[in-house]
């Protein structure tokens, strides 16, 4: 997660992995399926969908 340059004053407060919620951490590693629960302002959606493009970005309503 270190590794991830989000956008100013935006925060990841957790994954969730199948089943679970991982609260993310400096050494946490994403693994494929992943999604992430991400806070930001509405000015930096454009940003985070280029950070993650080729992924799925959507709403809340897209996890299982």
């Amino acid at each position: 997660m270190v590794e991830i340059k989000f956008p100013e004053n935006t925060l990841c407060y957790g994954i969730v992995r199948g089943n679970q919620v991982v609260v993310p951490r400096g050494s946490t590693k994403l693994r494929s399926g992943d999604h992430l629960l991400i806070l930001s302002d509405l000015r930096h959606i454009p940003s985070l969908k280029t950070l993650f493009q080729g992924e799925q970005v959507g709403p809340p309503a897209m996890l299982p």
